[in-house]
């Protein structure tokens, strides 16, 4: 049975047990997060049902081909009703509903005011929604269904159904709110009246369920669903009254200022790529109602108090090796027999914007090797401990719970298991610091897409910024050069940080900006070549004289004695890119000028190469 040496030590300061719910810390954030667990409820009821006295026990139910079909079902009428119906599964059947007729006018009218009571409950209640028969289904002994939920239908927002009197025993209906049980719907049979009247069942279009098996006899269940009108399809998130929003309000103006940064973790399991292309879109409903409530409430609260929000992908990754005797010589290890030791662990953050914009690479938080790096205590805590909302009262085990593991073999010979638990959460913190949070948690490619985002930077304020990336560049380059964090630590995108920042300098019109950022951000970056375009521009923009020096010294990517060819080779060419996107002038004659005295200085072959 595969093994495990160590105990569980969870990512970004989480502390607890496997089973234990992680608990929101601070002195306001608990309440946000209590809040935010009635999202998909407060504005109206996320499932609900039972007996109804606006419908009759005799629904007139009339059969195309049958005639009148008696409620609860008899052998006869049963026989023949499965006789004219499309089976689904071995134990249950469906009628199209040109084939069902409603005889009894309480019946219609029952059902259009329990369509317009239900879309109250749930939230409409300015909106009226329409109800209309789908579908009639059996459910014979033996059938059951499994979790899921249905394919969505333009403009449907939820289900009724409505079971007419049955006899039967089982076939409970569960509605799932998240991973645990939530809402169950016995439609009459605890109390022994399933025969008698007819019960009902609501539940939101996407909302997770599933159906207990039918145990004996059989259910008659009419599919309703509610639609928004037409012309409101579009609306198919509208709701009512929004009391939630007004609540978090009130708790985000008094917020306390160790709670101002916080983050709001997020149930659904996320692609990247959907997150890159659909921003917070691609969130699921119930995140998506959670986000959206703060969204909200965010619109109400003063501007000196208003927050910005991030999605950040968190990641923990863990590397183990067997640490049985001579495991690396067996020809039959197998991976369940293996005594799994802790080679290193690692957390890191990916960040983008709600947008979906992807700012840079990971940046790591922690990192614990535990053969020949920091221990544990070495180590020392997490640089990054946020505070985190859990609405949905996730245990510690299933927010970090890893997708799989990779087996592979170490440098020496090692049987290696590698695995990483991934969990999307959304940050939120104000937008008076948005600077100072977005450098401290962050990078400098997201800092710069917080200060593009402002109307007007004029040169001082871009002065003062790219002074201060310059210090955060230089703190995280000695971080990462101390034991706590790997050699291999992912570098930042500096390419599209000076593409922006490139923009600003060419706005602002301050040519010893120029110089700034080309000797703090871009001498001494690999592959400038990369950057071609934005050295061509900032050229382009001033008058020569005034960026010579700067441009000139950006250029001289190398030695002007050549080590390797491969030097020669990007020193000419990065010349020559910049060249062709120069128009004619003082500043092309003077490069090429450049470009002929380093071409004198390495072979024709590399020139020609070149």
């Amino acid at each position: 049975m595969e093994k495990t040496s160590s105990k569980q030590i969870w990512p970004f300061g989480c502390k607890g047990e496997g089973d234990d719910v992680l608990t929101t810390e601070g002195k306001t954030s608990p309440t946000i997060s209590q809040l935010l667990e009635r999202a998909e409820v407060d504005a109206g009821e996320y499932s609900f049902g039972g007996q109804t006295t606006l419908l009759p026990a005799i629904p007139g139910l009339f059969i195309e081909g049958i005639g009148s079909i008696p409620v609860p079902l008899t052998a006869e009428r049963k026989d023949k009703l499965l006789a004219i119906s499309e089976q689904v599964t071995s134990s249950s059947w469906k009628l199209r509903t040109s084939q069902v007729t409603m005889k009894n006018p309480k019946w219609v009218a029952g059902m259009r005011k329990l369509g317009d009571k239900v879309g109250d409950r749930l939230g409409f209640k300015r909106i009226k929604l329409q109800c209309e028969l789908k579908e009639l289904l059996v459910f014979g002994p033996g059938e059951k269904t499994d979790r899921h939920q249905e394919n969505n239908e333009d403009g449907v927002v939820a289900t009724i159904a409505v079971q007419l009197p049955s006899e039967h025993s089982g076939g409970e209906l569960v509605v799932y709110r998240g991973r645990e049980l939530q809402f169950r719907h016995d439609f009459g049979t605890a109390k022994n009246a399933a025969a008698f009247l007819p019960h009902y069942a609501v539940y939101f279009a996407d909302a997770p369920h599933a159906r207990e098996e039918v145990t004996s006899g059989y259910q008659l269940i009419l599919k309703y669903s509610l639609t928004l009108p037409s012309e409101m399809k579009h609306l198919k998130e509208a709701k009512g009254d929004k009391p939630l929003s007004e609540e978090l309000a009130e708790v985000l103006k008094q917020i306390e200022p160790e709670d101002e940064c916080f983050a709001l973790l997020l149930e659904g399991q996320y692609k990247e790529e959907d997150v890159r292309t659909q921003g917070t879109d691609a969130l699921s409903k119930m995140d998506k109602t959670r986000y959206r409530a703060l969204l909200e409430a965010n619109s109400l609260i003063p501007e000196d108090k208003v927050l910005v929000f991030h999605i950040a992908q968190l990641c923990h990754a863990v590397q183990q090796y067997d640490g049985t005797l001579g495991a690396h010589k067996n020809p039959k290890w197998k991976a369940k027999y293996a005594f799994w030791q802790d080679y290193d662990r690692k957390d890191f953050v990916v960040w983008y914007s709600v947008d979906g914009k992807k700012y840079g690479d990971a940046v790591r938080t922690m990192y614990v090797n535990e053969i020949d790096g920091p221990s544990e205590e070495e180590a020392g805590a997490p640089t990054f401990t946020p505070t985190f909302l859990n609405p949905g009262r996730l245990t510690l085990s299933e927010i970090w719970k890893a997708n799989g593991y990779k087996l592979y073999d170490g440098f020496s010979g090692d049987r290696m298991k590698g695995t990483v638990a991934l969990r999307y959460a959304v940050f939120a913190w104000p937008a008076t610091k948005n600077m100072d949070y977005t450098f401290k948690f962050a990078n400098n490619e997201a800092a710069a897409a917080v200060l593009q985002g402002q109307e007007c930077v004029d040169a001082n304020s871009l002065r003062k910024f790219m002074e201060r990336a310059s210090e955060e560049a230089a703190k995280k380059k000695r971080l990462g050069s101390s034991r706590r964090y790997n050699r291999e630590d992912p570098k930042l995108n500096t390419l599209s940080f000076c593409q922006m920042m490139t923009d600003l300098i060419v706005k602002a019109g301050d040519a010893t900006l120029v110089g700034l950022l080309l000797e703090k951000f871009v001498i001494g970056v690999d592959k400038k070549i990369m950057f071609a375009d934005g050295i061509a521009s900032l050229t382009q923009a001033f008058e020569w004289a005034s960026v010579k020096d700067a441009v000139l010294n950006a250029l001289n990517t190398s030695k002007v004695k050549y080590s390797y060819s491969w030097e020669a080779d990007e020193s000419i060419q990065l010349i020559l890119q910049v060249l062709k996107r120069l128009k004619r002038g003082e500043a092309q004659t003077a490069l090429l000028e450049e470009a002929v005295k380093k071409a004198i200085n390495f072979p024709p072959k590399i020139l020609v190469k070149a």
